[in-house]
């Protein structure tokens, strides 16, 4: 099992989330993804990105490091893609997490651009 206490000091929602859990009783933790990511960690003022964050044109690619076959059943992935994503009309828009986990705060209180890591506020 993984570590991610550090992370979920702040990121608590994150402790029972789909892929957070699964990749941690795999032993793949939140650092493997998003890196020690120190600065974040220990910046109270919560101004201060994580190493490594994903924009959603990066998101597949990444997943792809360790998941390169997707071999659910078509029914299955159009049905998850009605029932989560009904707004994406292009199949070419989705993306992993769109189907897989609930990856993201419920309440974010600071928005980086995730290209450039920019502090959006």
């Amino acid at each position: 099992m993984a570590d991610n206490s550090p992370c979920f000091v702040c990121h608590a929602n994150f402790a029972e989330e789909e892929i957070a859990l699964r990749h941690s009783q795999l032993g793949v933790g939140c650092v493997d993804c998003h890196g020690a990511s120190y600065a974040h960690r220990n910046d109270e003022n919560n101004t201060t990105p994580p190493d490594t964050i994903f924009p959603a044109r990066k998101i597949d690619a990444a997943c792809e490091k360790c998941h390169p076959k997707h071999n659910a059943p078509a029914k299955k992935v159009i049905a998850t893609w009605q029932k989560r994503c009904p707004e994406k009309k292009d199949a070419k828009a989705l993306v992993c997490t769109d189907c897989h986990g609930h990856h993201r705060l419920a309440i974010r209180t600071v928005r980086w651009n995730k290209e450039t890591r920019e502090l959006l506020k």
